[in-house]
């Protein structure tokens, strides 16, 4: 029986896009937005904010110093900034709500960055939330199976009750392979969300 839903953080709770994010931080530039969507949000070392290895500040430095200069407060801003701008899916949000008011334990496993927790604030269903673990705090990444475990033993959860939820199918197979219960690939039809509830 599942108890527990394990929910990944991008394209599940908020809409991770860099086209939209670039826009939504840089709303009268288009140039500069351009400049961030291309040589950071889509850049190969993007990894590095949610690794562990380094802070923001140090991600935003390393990142900036490789744009032209007239860019790098912006780059620098954009990125101290990111947690605050991304979009949150609200329809997402209201659901875990209402797996909550259904007796269902809700955890956030994320490869995400050192500022998740200011994120969080800005999720209606926060206080439906009743733990996380991010790649950051563990130096642990998904699909590292290791991290699926972690979350297991660290709010003394059995993997068989749980459901791993993420929109990439990596890593919902990983988290079968570390034992959860069930696992569903999320690609933004809600419908499918609600049918865990029934």
């Amino acid at each position: 029986m599942i108890k527990n839903l394990i929910l990944d953080n991008g394209n599940v709770l908020v809409k991770w896009d860099p086209n939209e994010i670039a826009n939504l931080t840089f709303p009268e530039d288009k140039e500069t937005a351009k400049i961030y969507k291309e040589k950071v949000l889509e850049a190969k070392n993007w990894y590095f904010i949610d690794s562990g290895k380094y802070t923001i500040e140090e991600v935003a430095k390393i990142f900036a110093n490789q744009v032209d200069e007239k860019y790098r407060e912006k780059i620098l801003y954009a990125i101290r900034n990111f947690n605050k701008i991304i979009p949150i899916l609200y329809k997402e949000n209201e659901w875990v709500n209402e797996a909550k008011n259904k007796s269902f334990n809700i955890y956030i496993l994320s490869n995400t960055n050192e500022k998740f927790v200011d994120m969080l604030k800005r999720f209606p269903c926060k206080d439906s939330i009743s733990g996380y673990l991010t790649s950051y705090d563990s130096k642990l990444m998904k699909p590292d199976i290791n991290i699926y475990k972690l979350l297991c033993k660290k709010y003394n959860l059995k993997p068989e009750e749980c459901m791993f939820i993420d929109d990439i199918k990596i890593n919902v197979d990983a988290s079968l392979q570390a034992g959860y219960g069930k696992g569903l690939v999320y690609d933004g039809n809600i419908t499918k969300l609600y049918d865990i509830l029934k």
